[in-house]
């Protein structure tokens, strides 16, 4: 039996004619799955190269090969090169140079913002104050024709919180309306003159905290041209009330200056608040139009009364103090207790 029987007809079996009829019929090769190099090895291109044609493979492969070896061996000029010592540090000056000079550039500028800055603030608050002048001066008002009545309105309406640190135009305002509109020796029973009564109030105020004065009545007095005023002063005691008015409720006598101990009537009188009675008389000169006397009266008693609880405590508490129980603040004897 021929032993090429049972095997599929080979190669040596077909004529090279025939083969390339097959070849024709099958038509071109869609693409090429080999490339061989200059070596005559045959290599798998890229998934991208094998749409291309062979040629077309073997140039770009050609390229890459020879330009990429040429640029890796080819370092870049100049960049390779080392600096030596010398030049770096002359880079180190340069650079810290280059800082200085811009540094001072900026401080300059910020100089020159912070000059123009103060001068805005020096300005605004020049106006400010006109402005405030302007505004108390609206408000209130200095009247223009003088009457007790109208001076007594106008008095309360500049005085109804107190008079604690004022701003300058204010203070100026109402010095002002005190010249106007009183005596220049217009006199509160202890102390003479429109400043004299102005600084009482300004001591009043640093002594309570939340002074509210309000208007009850007015009513003609018993005297020719005067005017009393019921009043509703409403204060609250505070630790600068204990300091400046009280001090001797302290064991030192000096408000704890020297370390001593405050009496257990203080925790009674801390931050509470005391709605006073009271009363003021203006006494009124008709030839030149102006105040001459103005008597303040109030009833501290009754209040602290309340608070306490016994007069024996009121007493204590009033015995040595300097402000009376009319709410009277002892002028040579007072003094402001750091």
């Amino acid at each position: 039996m021929d032993v090429f029987s049972r095997s599929p007809p080979n190669s040596f079996s077909f004529s090279s004619d025939v083969i390339r009829s097959e070849i024709q019929r099958a038509g071109p090769p869609r693409a090429s799955y080999f490339v061989h190099d200059e070596s005559g090895l045959a290599t798998i291109p890229s998934q991208s190269d094998q749409h291309q044609s062979p040629s077309r493979s073997l140039s770009s492969a050609f390229d890459k090969e020879t330009f990429g070896s040429t640029a890796a061996t080819v370092p870049a000029s100049g960049k390779g090169k080392k600096a030596t010592p010398e030049e770096l540090l002359k880079r180190k000056i340069r650079r810290r140079e280059v800082c200085r000079v811009n540094q001072q550039r900026y401080m300059h500028k910020q100089r020159q913002l912070l000059i123009g800055l103060e001068h805005d603030v020096r300005r605004l608050q020049e106006e400010l104050k006109s402005f405030e002048l302007q505004h108390h001066s609206m408000t209130m008002g200095i009247p223009t024709q003088d009457t007790v009545w109208s001076v007594a309105v106008e008095y309360f309406r500049l005085f109804r919180h107190g008079f604690r640190s004022p701003p300058d135009p204010l203070n100026a305002f109402a010095l002002k309306f005190l010249r106007l509109s009183m005596a220049p020796d217009v006199t509160t029973g202890f102390e003479y003159g429109p400043e004299a009564l102005l600084e009482n109030w300004k001591r009043f105020s640093l002594c309570f905290d939340d002074v509210r004065v309000q208007l009850r009545r007015l009513e003609t007095g018993d005297a020719v041209d005067s005017l009393v005023v019921s009043t509703i002063t409403s204060i609250t005691i505070s630790s600068d009330t204990l300091r400046q008015a009280f001090p001797h409720l302290n064991s030192d006598g000096q408000a704890g200056v020297r370390g001593g101990e405050w009496s257990p009537l203080v925790a009674k009188l801390l931050d509470r608040r005391l709605v006073v009675q009271g009363s003021v008389s203006f006494d009124w000169d008709s030839k030149t139009d102006r105040v001459t006397r103005v008597m303040t009266q109030l009833d501290m008693l009754t209040p602290m009364l309340r608070l306490l609880g016994s007069l024996e405590d009121v007493s204590r508490v009033f015995e040595n103090a300097l402000i009376t129980p009319e709410g009277r603040l002892s002028g040579a004897e007072y003094r402001f207790i750091e």
